[in-house]
C-alpha cells in the first residue's frame, strides 16, 4: 500500500554557479536562488493489489515522484506511508539496456531484484 499526502517537492533554482556556491557558504546571509515546485500538493493512495500508471508530459513531475516514493529524493513537505517493498522497474540511466525494449528490460531487471533478495 502507498499513501501519499500534501507531496511537495521544490528544488533550488541558482542563475551561477557562483551563486550556489556563495548560499552554501553562507547559508544564514545569503539566498540567492529561486524555487521550482516539481510537485505541488499531491495525494494519492495506491490499495494492496493494484496498479497504477502515471501519464504526462516532460516536466510534469512523472521521474521526481517515482524517485520519492523509492527513497531516493527527499520530499520537501508532505507525507508517504508504504507498506510493503516497492522498487523502480524501469528509470532511464539506471540499469537501462537500449538494446533491449521496455517490456524487455523490465524482465531483466525483476530477474536482477530476484536475485539480490
Amino acid at each position: 500500500m502507498i499513501k501519499i499526502t500534501n507531496l511537495v517537492k521544490e528544488y533550488k533554482m541558482f542563475a551561477r554557479k557562483k551563486d550556489r556556491l556563495m548560499e552554501a557558504m553562507f547559508p544564514n546571509i545569503v539566498h540567492k536562488h529561486g524555487t521550482f515546485k516539481a510537485m505541488d500538493n499531491l495525494n494519492l493512495e495506491v490499495r494492496k493489489g493494484e496498479v497504477l500508471g502515471i501519464l504526462g508530459k516532460n516536466g510534469a513531475g512523472k521521474s521526481t515522484l517515482l524517485k520519492m516514493i523509492t527513497g531516493v529524493v527527499i520530499p520537501t513537505s508532505g507525507t508517504m506511508e508504504i507498506h510493503g517493498k516497492v522498487s523502480s522497474l524501469l528509470e532511464l540511466g539506471t540499469a537501462f539496456n537500449p538494446d533491449l525494449t521496455g517490456v524487455e528490460n523490465i524482465y531483466q531487471h525483476g530477474q536482477v531484484m530476484r536475485t539480490f533478495q
